[in-house]
């Protein structure tokens, strides 16, 4: 049976500001340079959410880094699934665009196993993007898109830094792995694997018998959490299931449910990286080291608006 998703392509945010997130991307991890818009009514046809025809408008920013593309989105009205996740969540991780290996045919699964769509639109009658109500059983916003004969490019309003700026060497080499923290990673995995066709897992234990050095702001504490990882393309979607109630991962469950929760970059050195983060203003929530890797965790939420993982990769 072919895999329904072959890639992963973009991974989306929704924050206040896009602008000042830019910067922030820009100025700190050397993430840019971004291609900026208005998506708007005069822009997208067919606008929809939750099967209504609703003329929604977003800023969007769209920027190629390594083996993904980051999209930030700034809602500029309250009637999108952004605004609406903005209003619930707060600013941070919303959604992950999958690469499918046939459109029609992937709408056509979807739709016969009951996944509705959340959010639909046609930019410029060309490029088609659906969102699917996927947040209760895959723990994430699900997107796909797909581009139609003709479809040429759309210069962007701006973009960010402008021309001839310079752009700080990227603090990362690629991204590894999307973190998405949940109460049951057999559960959930099944059910990706069962209803999305996303498989197979390997399933792996962090806990004082696996890892060495495990750390919560700074401070030696034996914490305990089972993952569960599908490689999709490049990157692997990470499930993470908190054993106790000392982790990362537990508190965010406790405060903000099921969903996306941290994106792991891979590095050379995590020292070097270290120091830059850390002189930036963030601090290491958590860390250790697991298979002789190390890996950190950087309260990064004020400018990346999610917490990043870095991990040492010798590769």
């Amino acid at each position: 049976m072919e895999p329904l998703f072959t890639d992963i392509h973009q991974i989306g945010l929704v924050v206040e500001n896009v602008k000042e997130t830019l910067k922030n991307y820009t100025k700190n991890y050397g993430i840019g340079p971004w291609n900026v818009w208005e998506f708007n009514s005069g822009m997208v046809e067919d606008m929809e959410v939750r099967g209504k025809k609703v003329n929604y408008r977003m800023m969007v920013a769209t920027c190629k880094s390594f083996n993904v593309d980051w999209e930030i989105i700034q809602p500029m009205d309250d009637k999108s699934i952004y605004s609406g996740f903005l209003e619930q969540t707060g600013e941070g991780l919303q959604h992950i665009n999958y690469v499918v290996r046939d459109y029609d045919h992937a709408i056509k699964h979807l739709k016969n196993m009951g996944v509705e769509i959340s959010q639909y639109g046609n930019l410029l009658g060309k490029h088609i993007y659906v969102y699917f109500d996927t947040e209760k059983d895959a723990k994430h916003i699900m997107e796909t898109s797909t581009d139609l004969p003709g479809l040429k490019r759309c210069e962007p309003q701006f973009i960010y830094p402008p021309a001839n700026s310079k752009i700080p060497e990227p603090v990362f080499k690629r991204i590894e792995q999307i973190g998405i923290v949940v109460k049951n990673i057999k559960k959930t995995s099944d059910v990706l694997r069962e209803k999305y066709m996303l498989e197979p897992w390997e399933f792996h234990k962090v806990d004082p018998t696996t890892a060495q050095d495990l750390q919560i702001d700074g401070n030696r504490v034996a914490y305990s959490y089972s993952i569960a990882l599908c490689r999709i393309g490049g990157i692997y979607l990470k499930l993470v299931e908190p054993h106790d109630e000392k982790s990362i991962f537990s508190q965010h469950l406790e405060k903000f449910g099921e969903g996306i929760h941290h994106v792991c970059f891979s590095v050379d050195n995590i020292d070097e990286v270290s120091l830059k983060i850390g002189g930036k203003g963030n601090k290491i929530i958590q860390s250790g080291s697991c298979n002789g890797h190390r890996f950190v965790y950087f309260s990064t939420k004020r400018d990346l608006k999610f917490n990043a993982c870095f991990y040492e990769n010798d590769s």
